[in-house]
């Protein structure tokens, strides 16, 4: 288990949209107009996006903090008006991968969606990303398929253990 104190606050868009951006871009895999649409717009589109959630729900978009340094972003929410959760944003800075961050960050996901009564929680992911794919699998999440909108991200889904 990772002893480390992470610190899972909520992000000031005032401060940081330029990181939430960046954090973004990277995680397009080369293929920034994947962020930022036909039209350019789409980082505005996606940071309204950002703080319509916080508005919700202020821990829907939160920084991983330790040691005083942002080592993570995630994004979560409601998938469709559904009783499903969904992750909309999963990401490690990439001198972080690979020593525990992420698995700390599911940690917290699925007690985000236990806390709001979801049982089921969705996400989409890159096949092109092995590391994310095999990262997801190992904390139990289970490939449907591509998306039928998207067929270069499969959906993937995972049962939220509910604890009374």
């Amino acid at each position: 288990m990772d002893s480390r104190y992470y610190e899972f606050l909520p992000i000031d868009l005032d401060s940081h949209t330029d990181l939430c951006i960046q954090f973004a871009l990277d995680s397009t895999f080369g293929s920034p107009k994947r962020l930022t649409g036909e039209d350019g717009l789409g980082a505005q589109r996606y940071i309204q996006r950002m703080r319509d959630k916080l508005s919700a729900d202020p821990n829907s978009c939160v920084f991983i903090w330790l040691d005083g340094e942002v080592v993570g972003q995630m994004n979560l929410g409601r998938f469709n008006n559904e009783n499903i959760g969904y992750v909309h944003f999963f990401y490690v800075i990439p001198e972080w991968r690979g020593k525990g961050v992420a698995k700390t960050m599911a940690e917290f996901t699925d007690e985000w969606f236990r806390q709001r009564g979801f049982t089921t929680a969705l996400l989409s992911v890159s096949m092109d990303n092995g590391r994310a794919v095999r990262f997801y699998v190992r904390q139990g999440w289970k490939d449907l398929g591509p998306r039928p909108d998207r067929p270069d991200l499969h959906n993937m889904e995972k049962s939220i253990i509910v604890t009374f």
